[in-house]
């Protein structure tokens, strides 16, 4: 249960950085100006939310379905008599 729990706070963090970061980002006008760090003092654009978030809503996906996959897979065993 506290496994689920973590796998679904985790897709909503994800979730939220790329919301951030698409708000972020128009708020900003679409501009690429400070996209490299090292011309922006070292802060993250909204473009490195988006794409923090993009890189993780796919593994937070996938964890959640691959969890539920086994939880059908032991409830199968289980109700096949021996």
């Amino acid at each position: 249960m506290f496994r689920a729990l973590c796998n679904f706070v985790f897709l909503a963090l994800a979730t939220a950085a790329l919301t951030y970061g698409a708000v972020a980002w128009h708020y900003l006008g679409f501009s690429l100006q400070g996209a490299w760090l090292v011309d922006n003092g070292f802060r993250p654009h909204p473009v490195h939310w988006i794409a923090a978030g993009a890189a993780c809503v796919p593994m937070a996906l996938w964890r959640i379905f691959l969890a539920e996959a086994q939880r059908a897979a032991k409830r199968k065993d289980a109700a096949v008599p021996p």
